[in-house]
């Protein structure tokens, strides 16, 4: 996951660690969204309490909004890697710890899932398998140890 900040912030700093965010405005999810937990998670295991300024569910509000100079944000690099590359949005690597969003499909154990679920499933992992075979892609993946090493 990618910190952003308004377009004129650019130039401020390469890389944050998850104790330089506790002095951010963010604009997060509201709980019991994912990806607010995984960063609220990352935040308390390293001791540091986020300055929520605003909750917002939605992904393209929270662009319109950190575009508009009232925070910063914590997104997934797909979801504003076409912002960045309009210069709308300046993108930050959040390191120590890196912050990484999971897919993952699960069922319960106890009981066998319906004749839709087993469907949708086996749609879902076809559609990722052909999506990561393509070559389109990759552009939208970013590594961390790729990152890294091309820094």
């Amino acid at each position: 996951m990618i910190l952003i900040g308004p377009a004129g912030d650019a130039g401020r700093k390469r890389s944050y660690h998850i104790r330089d965010l506790a002095d951010l405005p963010l604009i997060l999810p509201g709980l019991p969204h994912s990806n607010r937990r995984l960063v609220e998670q990352a935040a308390i295991q390293h001791g540091v309490r986020l300055r929520v300024e605003i909750e917002v569910d939605s992904v393209a509000l929270t662009k319109q909004l950190v575009k508009a100079g009232l925070g910063y944000s914590i997104l997934t690099h797909v979801a504003i890697k076409d912002e960045v590359a309009r210069g709308e949005v300046v993108a930050y690597k959040i390191e120590r710890p890196s912050i990484r969003s999971t897919v993952a499909i699960t069922t319960l154990r106890e009981s066998r899932p319906s004749r839709l679920v087993e469907a949708w499933s086996a749609m879902l992992q076809e559609k990722l398998r052909s999506l990561i075979g393509s070559e389109a892609w990759t552009n939208d993946i970013v590594w961390a140890e790729a990152a890294e090493a091309s820094q």
